[in-house]
């Protein structure tokens, strides 16, 4: 990041992340929601905190402007001041309802868990894969 450049968002500071390839799973301990982001949002949730206030003002009707929206709707990432927060929140709607930058994942509950059996569901549309190890039931 440049130092004389002020920032806008920053990655909240509780979110657990862990690349799987090109792609991130971040898991957002408040709302216990995991979230599969799909490589540009990886990306630029990795660099969110080397954006300025003029990559961000640059940014408007674009698609990292519709990354961010998503990134700050989910509180992946947060606004540091409640005019910047305005301005992702409102652009949600317009760009981001589709949810195409990052899937939310269904984590089973603790009792489920412990079943043995398990079970995640999508709440966006699309092709998911799940790799089991070999011997697991």
């Amino acid at each position: 990041m440049k130092e004389d450049a002020p920032r806008s968002l920053t990655q909240h500071p509780d979110i657990v992340s862990r690349p799987i390839g090109e792609e991130l799973v971040a898991y957002h301990p408040d709302s216990q929601q995991a979230y599969l982001l799909t490589p540009k949002a990886a990306q630029v949730y990795r660099d969110v905190e080397s954006l300025t206030v003029s990559d961000l003002e640059s940014a408007q009707g674009t698609e990292l402007e519709e990354v961010l929206s998503e990134l700050v709707q989910h509180k992946l990432v947060l606004p540091e001041n409640e005019l910047t927060r305005r301005r992702f929140l409102g652009s949600v709607g317009k760009v981001a309802a589709a949810g195409v930058f990052l899937t939310t994942v269904a984590l089973p509950t603790p009792a489920a868990a412990q079943s043995g059996a398990m079970t995640i569901s999508f709440t966006t549309a699309g092709t998911f894969s799940q790799g089991v190890p070999a011997g697991a039931t």
